[in-house]
C-alpha cells in the first residue's frame, strides 16, 4: 500500500474508466453479435434453426468472449453487481449483460467512494472513530458473516458440491477474493486502532 495514495479518489476513478471500457466492449460485441443473427437466414452450422410461423429462427451458442467481459466485471466491480442485479430486473423487461455492466458502471463512483474512504481509514490514512463497543460488536459480526461465506466458498470446490458449473465457481472464487481483501483491511485496521489505544 502506498501511504501518498487515497484510495477514495483514485479506486472511484479507475474502477469507473475500466467499467466504461468494459462496457464500451460488451455494446459493441452484442452490436456484432445482433447484426450477424440478422444476416443469417438459415443455420450456419453454429446454431440451431426452429420454424416458428413459417419464419426461421436461429439460436446461437453462448460466445465466450461476451463470457469474457462480464466475469471481468465481476471481478472487479462485484459489489455494485449485486446491487445492480434488482435494479436491472426494475428497470428493464428483459435485462442483458451490457445493461448490467451500464449500471454497476454509473454506480462505481458511489459506492467505491465509500470502499476508498473505508480502505483509507483502515490504513490509517483518514483519522479512525473512536473504537466503541457498538463499532467492535459490528466488525466482529461482519468477520463471522465474512469467514462463514469464505467457508461456503471453499466447500463449493469440494465433494459436498457434486455438480458445480463453471459459472458457479467462478462465482465463488471471485467472491472469495472480495472476502479475503476485506478481512485483511479489516484486521489492518483493528490492529491499527488497538495501537492507538495502547499508545
Amino acid at each position: 500500500m502506498l501511504p501518498h495514495i487515497r484510495y477514495r479518489y483514485a479506486l472511484p476513478l479507475l474502477v469507473t474508466l475500466a467499467g466504461l471500457c468494459l462496457l464500451l466492449a460488451s455494446t459493441r460485441h452484442q452490436s456484432q453479435r445482433n447484426s450477424h443473427v440478422t444476416r443469417h437466414n438459415t443455420q450456419d452450422g453454429s446454431g440451431q434453426t426452429t420454424e416458428q410461423g413459417g419464419a426461421v429462427a436461429i439460436t446461437l451458442p453462448a460466445d465466450p468472449k461476451w463470457d469474457l467481459i462480464f466475469k471481468a466485471e465481476m471481478v472487479l466491480n462485484l459489489p455494485a453487481v449485486f446491487v445492480a442485479i434488482p435494479i436491472e430486473a426494475f428497470i428493464f423487461e428483459k435485462g442483458s449483460d451490457t445493461s448490467l455492466i451500464g449500471i454497476t458502471t454509473l454506480l462505481a463512483p458511489f459506492l467505491w467512494y465509500w470502499i476508498g474512504k473505508w480502505v483509507d481509514r483502515q490504513l490509517g490514512f483518514v483519522k479512525q472513530k473512536p473504537d466503541r463497543a457498538r463499532s467492535r460488536m459490528a466488525r466482529t459480526i461482519l468477520r463471522v458473516l465474512a469467514y462463514t461465506f469464505l467457508a461456503l466458498c471453499v466447500l463449493s470446490f469440494t465433494p459436498f458440491n457434486p455438480t458445480p458449473s463453471p459459472d458457479s465457481k467462478f462465482l465463488f472464487a471471485t467472491l472469495a477474493l472480495w472476502l479475503l481483501g476485506y478481512l485483511f483491511c479489516s484486521y489492518w485496521g483493528g490492529r491499527r486502532a488497538l495501537q492507538a489505544l495502547s499508545s
